[in-house]
């Protein structure tokens, strides 16, 4: 039972990893940064929507993504 609730953990986890990389790819051509700069937080998923917050070079950026439509950032106001 304990190497099923471990195995559970650490897929939920890889899982989260890996839609943090999704998102930072997809934040990457709206903000200008490579993927492996930017650092993703405030993640939050509703039915069709996901929105985040995008950090790279000290500049934060806010996306957000709906279902069927492309990725759009702003810049967080200074």
């Amino acid at each position: 039972m304990r190497l099923i609730v471990v195995s559970l953990v650490s897929l939920i986890s890889l899982s989260g990893c890996a839609m943090h990389a999704e998102k930072a790819s997809l934040s990457s051509g709206q903000i200008g940064c490579a993927p492996s700069n930017i650092t993703i937080s405030e993640d939050s998923v509703t039915f069709n929507t996901a929105s985040w917050k995008a950090t790279c070079k000290g500049k934060t950026f806010y996306c957000v993504r709906r279902a069927y439509e492309d990725t759009n950032c702003t810049k967080e106001l200074d």
